[in-house]
């Protein structure tokens, strides 16, 4: 990323932005997101679910991680016990999609594909995902996932 850009760029503290050329994952990117993302949010003994998707799933970027472990999810199986593809994700875009129907019929005069504003939106829709009106939505997701015994129970979801 040009530094003209990171001049430019919005900074939130719940959103770490970066870029690849390819625009593809790579390792490299994958390491980047281990020292930004991961390791800052480490406070505990921590188990990481990744894909099989090869940058993630090398074991030589976690190495160096003290109390961690990593699992690696099963080729053909992310949709079914990965959390976030399972139930996660589909309440995130959800509310992605919520305010793209507002802003565009309201006409309210924002540019939602413009780099800032795509960060300033990402960390509002994190924000708002990360309160503790969605933990129990957040807990079926792992439930769902096959990996916890226990339903949740009743929770509320984007929809309501």
């Amino acid at each position: 990323m040009s530094d003209r850009i990171k001049k430019n760029l919005f900074h939130a503290q719940n959103v770490v932005v970066t870029c690849s050329k390819s625009g593809k994952l790579t390792s490299s990117l994958v390491t980047y997101w281990r020292d930004h993302c991961l390791i800052p949010n480490l406070s505990s003994k921590t188990l990481l679910l990744v894909d099989s998707f090869p940058s993630h799933a090398n074991p030589d970027v976690y190495k160096r991680l003290k109390d961690f472990s990593f699992r690696v999810i099963p080729p053909k199986t992310t949709s079914k016990i990965q959390p976030l593809d399972v139930y996660f994700n589909r309440q995130y875009k959800m509310i992605l999609r919520r305010i793209f129907n507002h802003v565009r019929p309201d006409d309210i005069q924002i540019n939602l594909a413009e780099r800032n504003n795509v960060i300033k939106l990402h960390s509002l829709v994190h924000s708002q995902m990360k309160s503790k009106a969605f933990e129990s939505m957040i807990k079926y997701a792992w439930y769902r996932s096959g990996y916890l015994k226990t339903d949740p129970g009743p929770f509320q979801n984007v929809k309501d």
